[in-house]
């Protein structure tokens, strides 16, 4: 599949020399919230592949947590600086 796993399977695969096709039955990208955030340990793995979030034009970092209530109340929650 070509989700983080596979995808993180086929890059060391290809470091190591190997050819790769990564093949998955859905069509990417597609609108799926968990794939909307990533962890600290989520980005320090993609760091260790070698991938930078950074580089993505549409990456953007968070900085707070928002929970809406049904009636329109909010709260907002400030997130620690730095990784995670």
């Amino acid at each position: 599949g070509a989700g983080p796993a596979g995808t993180a399977a086929a890059i060391t695969l290809a470091r190591a020399g190997r050819e790769v096709l990564i093949v998955d039955k859905a069509t990417f990208p597609r609108d799926k919230c968990c794939g909307d955030g990533l962890t600290a340990l989520a980005l320090r793995e993609l760091e260790d592949l070698g991938l930078r979030p950074e580089s993505v034009p549409s990456w953007r970092a968070v900085h707070e947590a928002v929970i809406r209530a049904p009636s329109g109340s909010e709260r907002r929650y400030p997130l620690p600086p730095g990784p995670g």
